[in-house]
């Protein structure tokens, strides 16, 4: 969610190298409304064709954002919103900084 420059995610990407079965069971959904910055995202993870991030895919109803694969073999795919990526098992979200711009409460224990 928010996957800025794609920085994180490309290290991300690197670190799975080294763990065979993950990478291979591994597909990437980045949540991104920004063609421009989809179009930063792709550069940093090593694609040379990068015109069809611009065209939002599924903020429609014409079916599945298209699928791209990293030089590494890894699948991704733009989402335009969060409710349009595909629920499937199991699930990790990455939000680093998104999180940063929620409303949080704190609270905190003490003797009364």
């Amino acid at each position: 969610i928010g996957p800025g420059k794609g920085t994180l995610m490309a290290d991300i990407l690197r670190a799975t190298d080294k763990f065979k079965k993950f990478k291979e069971a591994l597909t990437v959904s980045m949540v991104e409304p920004s063609p421009a910055m989809r179009t930063c995202q792709a550069t940093r993870l090593g694609f040379s064709d990068v015109a069809s991030l611009i065209v939002d895919h599924n903020n429609t109803s014409e079916g599945p954002a298209p699928k791209f694969v990293t030089k590494n073999g890894t699948e991704i795919q733009w989402f335009g919103e969060f409710k349009s990526v595909p629920d499937t098992f199991p699930c990790i979200v990455i939000g680093h900084e998104i999180y940063d711009a929620l409303p949080t409460y704190q609270f905190e224990m003490t003797e009364r």
